[in-house]
């Protein structure tokens, strides 16, 4: 599927249903993916990273936002 059409196929669901976040949007290292998804529903849900960051912390200063979870 493409960044795109991903990005469709979430602004679909956020239309239709009360979506408050989206969890790795995207798959590790789709850059481009991940732009497109900030520019296009950056305003409108949160965009959390958690497996995308796989502990590199440059990559979480870029994202300024992670999920911290301590049941692991």
């Amino acid at each position: 599927m493409s960044p795109s059409t991903l990005v469709e196929f979430y602004r679909g669901l956020i239309d239709e249903f009360p979506v408050w976040f989206l969890e790795d949007g995207c798959a590790e290292g789709d850059d481009e993916g991940w732009q497109l998804l900030i520019r296009e529903l950056g305003d409108v849900v949160q965009l959390v990273g958690d497996d995308i960051f796989v502990a590199d912390p440059e990559t979480i200063r870029a994202a300024g936002l992670a999920a911290l979870r301590v049941d692991r």
